[in-house]
């Protein structure tokens, strides 16, 4: 099934054989046309920027591993934020979370990443297999480049740093999450026009220092993304008893 253009220049993508559908904003190709993806991921590239669209099927953790979680990390007191975490790879003493005010909660050294926003996700077309309420999370997190020199004074050394709007989307009658990262990579120390935030709430408008429009832009596309999703056919997740 080909993707196809709605009324508001979104495109209704087809993920998985159509078993699950979403809506993705212009200009983005499907990347298994040009490499290899794993069964479990759809990759979208946008054609003229280095922008990504993923998504991904993980298996839940069990009640168990959460609470292992919560035990032995302060920051998995929230249960979609090892989830989070572990799908961009990143390890809990190298970061630095924020509150919607901007203050550290809890810092660890040496930053190379920060959670700038953590918040319930909405995902209006989306119920379980039973018909029930899908729980689901939406942060936005800036992950600083392992190269970059922050004592540095020359102009020409800027590096990339990226900021990753990730959606967690528990489908727990089949024990599977759907994780969807918005990547958006920019250059320090790039001039950003500067906004108000728009209709962001809780820590996303904080987030909007680090660089208005990438987290807004990055912000917007991942609403697209919730706003289509659906599944089409639960076949995809196997037989569920």
């Amino acid at each position: 099934m080909s993707p196809s253009t709605t009324s508001d220049t979104n495109t209704a993508t087809p993920l998985w054989g159509n078993a699950v559908e979403t809506h993705l904003p212009p200009n983005y190709q499907d990347i298994s046309r040009l490499r290899p993806v794993p069964d479990n991921q759809e990759v979208y590239m946008h054609t003229d920027l280095p922008h990504s669209i993923i998504f991904e099927l993980l298996e839940t953790p069990s009640p168990d591993q959460q609470h292992e979680e919560q035990q032995q990390q302060p920051l998995a007191r929230d249960a979609f934020l090892p989830v989070i975490m572990a799908a961009l790879d990143l390890r809990e003493e190298d970061g630095q979370l924020q509150t919607p005010s901007g203050d550290a909660v809890t810092t660890y050294s040496p930053g190379k990443w920060t959670l700038l926003a953590l918040e319930p996700g909405h995902v209006p077309r989306l119920a379980t297999r039973q018909g029930g309420s899908v729980a689901s999370r939406v942060a936005a997190v800036r992950i600083n480049p392992s190269s970059y020199n922050a004592a540095s004074s020359r102009p020409d050394e800027r590096a990339l740093y990226t900021v990753v709007v990730v959606a967690v989307v528990r489908l727990g009658d089949v024990g599977t999450d759907l994780v969807v990262h918005v990547n958006r990579p920019q250059v320090l120390g790039e001039t950003c026009s500067v906004g108000d935030g728009g209709d962001l709430d809780g820590a996303a408008r904080m987030a909007l220092e680090e660089c208005p429009s990438v987290v807004r832009g990055a912000m917007a596309d991942m609403k697209v993304v919730l706003d289509g999703l659906v599944v089409r056919d639960w076949g995809l997740f196997g037989d569920q008893h």
